[in-house]
């Protein structure tokens, strides 16, 4: 075999590797559209405060007497509570947001990467290379606000660069409006434009994002009220800090390729996306030590990583080598180095499917339970046409700060039955007057924010 038959195979082989992936997250995708109960306790939730919306009820309201704090800013239940008035109680349209916004995200990548390579199988190979990872293929169509703050930052990064500052201003602002954490891109466009010395393009962008913000935000805030202030930014924080070193030796691991490529990479004020590179990075750490923290933090600097890894020399010579990281790199993403082998993995993100019997289950026993209940996972309830329980984990994290407890054990004992998934252990005053009833085993699924146990068990308990 002569050396250019070698070169195309090591040019082409991550590409179509690549792209089998692609397949691959497309068809997970497909099952978790189909599938159509709660996959995180948080579904359930956010799907409540979405019919909350579409019925005039309130989104935020004090957290001490409702016992509901709602962390996320309001974009994303704009957008679904109309799609709800087609569906009914459903996670189908918060999953189509998602879902959309994954795919503008990788469409809005290809763009700017082909601007920046100029080599059509590298634009498609690191395009790809995102729909590969596993926090893309988690959280891609979780019924979650992540997918869409996300793809409106790139968004407002891609027209920020094509000299649209009104349109990248109103892009920026509506991100953080969909999910507050997503800080980097604007932070790295001000960084550049001082570095670089363009003040007066500053001030005007600035002058943008100013008005833009206030125009969008202050309506949000005459509308929902001041708790809007208080769930979405001081609730949405957490009192008890500390370092989650798992999560962040898990995703360098994963990310060990675009590491090296983005650490090869010339840094230089005049290159945004190596600015954006190193924001997204330090905002990931600041929220690593959140104990709510999870992989969703991780989206944004691996769309940075992954523009910013083509300033990098290996990838601007052309180097076999670069295609030989190339391929490292998707071998082990999917598992997003965190879980055991690539292909296990696939099957392992789509393993929640071995729940439907035992969900099936749950939501025939709450349909036909004459008395009241909570459930930790609200889904089974909003299709009963019950009313959500609280996200259990927020609570968790704010009990000592508000002095939640008594408020939390008067609230469960309103209820004659309880059923328990993950959190709810956490506040051992949920189940104060009930006792273990029966218990289903369910398969866990692949977050390692809950540990890599693969099964655990669904507790129903009853008062007395």
């Amino acid at each position: 075999m002569g050396k250019r038959e070698v070169e195309l195979i090591l040019k082409w082989t991550p590409l179509a590797f690549s792209f089998i992936l692609f397949l691959c997250f497309l068809y997970h995708s497909y099952l978790r559209f189909i599938y159509p109960y709660d996959i995180t306790s948080a579904d359930g939730f956010v799907l409540g405060f979405s019919l909350d919306l579409l019925k005039g009820g309130p989104l935020y309201t004090d957290v001490k007497t409702s016992l509901r704090p709602n962390v996320y800013p309001p974009l994303y239940y704009l957008l679904c509570a109309p799609l709800l008035r087609l569906t009914g109680p459903s996670f189908l349209p918060g999953k189509l947001i998602s879902f959309l916004s994954s795919l503008g995200t990788g469409l809005l990548l290809y763009f700017m990467l082909k601007e920046r390579t100029r080599d059509l199988p590298l634009t498609l190979t690191l395009t790809f290379s995102f729909f590969s990872f596993y926090y893309t293929f988690f959280w891609s169509t979780l019924p979650r606000p992540d997918m869409l703050g996300l793809f409106l930052s790139i968004l407002g990064i891609c027209l920020f660069q094509r000299g649209r500052k009104w349109l990248a201003s109103l892009s920026f602002v509506l991100s953080l409006l969909a999910k507050q954490n997503y800080i980097s891109a604007p932070v790295s466009m001000f960084l550049y434009l001082l570095l670089n010395k363009k003040y007066r393009q500053f001030f005007l962008q600035l002058l943008s994002i100013s008005i833009v913000f206030l125009s969008l935000f202050l309506p949000c805030l005459f509308y929902f009220g001041p708790e809007l202030l208080k769930n979405t930014f001081l609730y949405a924080g957490s009192y008890q800090h500390s370092f989650r070193h798992y999560l962040f030796y898990g995703y360098v691991f994963a990310v060990l390729p675009l590491f090296l490529l983005f650490s090869d990479a010339i840094f230089s004020p005049r290159d945004f996306f190596t600015l954006y590179g190193v924001t997204s990075f330090l905002v990931m750490l600041w929220l690593l030590f959140n104990p709510g923290s999870a992989s969703n933090y991780f989206l944004e600097p691996t769309c940075a990583f992954i523009l910013a890894a083509t300033n990098s020399p290996i990838l601007k010579k052309r180097n076999s080598l670069t295609y030989v990281l190339l391929l490292i790199q998707l071998i082990l993403s999917p598992g997003g180095g965190v879980l055991d082998w690539p292909w296990g993995n696939i099957q392992y993100l789509n393993s929640f499917y071995e729940n439907l019997k035992v969900d099936e289950r749950i939501m025939e026993m709450v349909d036909a339970f004459n008395g009241s209940i909570m459930s930790e996972c609200s889904g089974f309830l909003l299709f009963a046409g019950l009313d959500p329980s609280p996200d259990i984990w927020k609570l968790y994290t704010l009990k000592e700060e508000l002095n939640l407890g008594p408020s939390i054990e008067k609230y469960c004992l309103s209820f004659d039955r309880v059923i328990s998934f993950w959190d709810l252990p956490l506040l051992p005053e949920c189940l104060k007057g009930f006792s273990l009833k029966a218990k289903m085993q369910r398969r866990n699924f692949p977050s390692v924010r809950y540990g890599e146990d693969e099964y655990f068990f669904v507790e129903i308990y009853e008062k007395g």
